[in-house]
């Protein structure tokens, strides 16, 4: 037998047409490559793992499989779990306690999103997922609860009821008209954000000025094709798939049953179609401008009311309206964004993230982000918490 057919080999079963499913099988191929050294066997089709699990001559002899597992597969892995074969489901899909979980952290991205409308002077918001589907309906609770957490009282949940799956726009444009404006649209995915941005369209409602709106997934095929850009989270499936290769080797697959990891998101990527303030005030978006440009440097109120040329308490009052915060809860909200895209996104480490978010000592940081984000930054890098 050849050495290359000797070595082992890593099952995948991922929708590799798809954004998501090629950017897990390169963080899959990146990890084979510099971890563990092992090949890949790619099953493309639900009849191809079916063949390899319950047709196949002889045993499929793989260290593990990674894949994206949904509900009709789960006779595939109970099969999978008989012979021994370890598996790691990498879907939105809560998947039987004798597989590995790790996936998108659903929750964290409606709290980013939230995070970044709240400092843009957002009062009115409104949520469009799918019908009675998992990862949707966590992304709703987390943009509420972190809503709520910032005494946001009033969310309109425009998802639209199971039996209108296939004719969202007719639905949702109406929805759209009844919002009050300027309104926030956290939308579950990058496709239903194309679905909003096509029901505004068609209901005569102009984004982002009158409709802001962020979807999930950064796929920038779906973003950039739409006659506006489409703003999103980017979520990290490159570290999916690392860590389940490096779950699979340092583990030999035996992490406890039921064992799950979330992988927060990076950031959000903006585009045209969130780049609004909810504020007629041209001073007030210029405001919310420069601290955002600013972030890194030595910024504070005094700065900023000099380079308005106000007074620090006109400064105060402007920004209270318009925002409800002041001059130094607004810095250390996009202060502190700006340090979990860094946690998240980068190997720096975290003495030097506090230090550029404005920290003179890590342990302030530590304590701040936790307050902020409800993990530590070592488990928000670890993807636990």
């Amino acid at each position: 037998m050849p050495e290359y057919m000797q070595m082992p080999r890593l099952a995948l079963f991922l929708e590799v047409s798809l954004h998501w499913g090629r950017a897990i099988a390169k963080g899959v191929f990146h990890a084979n490559r510099t971890v563990t050294g092992w090949r890949s066997v790619l099953l493309a089709t639900d009849e191809q793992l079916n063949d390899s699990v319950f047709r196949a001559s002889s045993q499929p002899h793989w260290v593990g499989i990674i894949g994206q597992f949904y509900p009709k597969h789960a006779a595939a892995l109970a099969r999978l779990h008989e012979l021994g074969v370890p598996t790691v489901n990498v879907s939105s899909w809560e998947p039987p306690k004798s597989t590995i979980w790790i996936h998108n952290d659903d929750e964290a991205c409606g709290e980013l999103v939230a995070d970044f409308f709240g400092v843009r002077g957002y009062r009115n918001f409104a949520f469009a997922g799918f019908p009675e589907t998992a990862f949707s309906i966590r992304r709703f609770h987390g943009f509420a609860n972190a809503l709520n957490a910032r005494g946001v009282n009033v969310l309109v949940d425009i998802t639209p009821p199971a039996e209108r799956r296939e004719s969202m726009i007719e639905f949702t444009a109406p929805k759209l008209i009844e919002l009050p404006k300027p309104c926030a649209v956290f939308a579950c995915n990058d496709q239903r954000a194309r679905h909003i941005l096509a029901s505004a369209d068609a209901a005569g409602i102009d984004v982002p000025e009158r409709l802001s709106i962020i979807g999930v997934d950064d796929d920038d095929l779906l973003c950039e094709i739409s006659h506006i850009p489409l703003s999103s989270v980017r979520n990290d499936f490159h570290r999916i798939g690392e860590q389940a290769v490096k779950l699979l080797f340092t583990q030999s697959g035996k992490a406890p049953q039921g064992f799950e990891l979330k992988v927060p998101p990076i950031k959000i990527v903006e585009r045209r179609s969130s780049s609004a303030t909810a504020t007629d005030d041209p001073m007030i978006a210029r405001m919310i401008s420069y601290i955002q440009d600013n972030i890194d440097g030595d910024l504070d109120s005094d700065s900023m009311a000099s380079f308005f040329g106000i007074s620090r308490r006109s400064l105060e009052r402007h920004l209270v309206r318009a925002i409800g915060q002041t001059s130094r809860k607004a810095i250390q909200s996009a202060r502190m964004r700006r340090a979990y895209e860094r946690v998240v996104g980068t190997s720096l480490s975290f003495g030097r993230i506090a230090s550029l978010a404005g920290f003179s000592k890590q342990s302030q940081f530590n304590a701040a982000f936790k307050r902020t984000f409800n993990r530590t930054p070592g488990q928000a890098r670890k993807g636990v918490g």
